[in-house]
């Protein structure tokens, strides 16, 4: 996992020298193996926006032909997760980041 890379990429987003979707195309593409879809690029951003907010259990919706467990949803805490994004929060911000937002299975 590229976590050097993410957070440069954060960094870069923050000084604004990209944007925040092209860096979780990089993100999501060259830091996984396979490639998570380019299309999972906007659940992951909205994962960020909620996490951000502190709303950790909020579902957010798929793209058409993914799945979560076999809803066309999945919790904020679990795409923060499993795709890495925790490198793309804002955790100036969010007073408890450090504390596990969920509980482990």
């Amino acid at each position: 996992m590229g976590s050097t890379g993410a957070l440069g990429m954060k960094e870069c987003v923050d000084d604004k020298l990209i944007n925040l979707d092209t860096a979780l195309l990089w993100h999501l593409q060259s830091n996984h193996y396979p490639p998570i879809p380019s299309s999972m690029v906007i659940p992951c951003k909205k994962a960020i926006k909620y996490a951000n907010k502190g709303l950790w259990n909020i579902k957010v919706r798929l793209p058409v032909g993914i799945t979560y467990k076999g809803y066309k949803t999945a919790p904020v805490w679990d795409l923060i997760e499993k795709h890495h994004l925790v490198f793309f929060l804002d955790h100036s911000n969010n007073d408890d980041w450090e504390d596990e937002p969920y509980e482990e299975k």
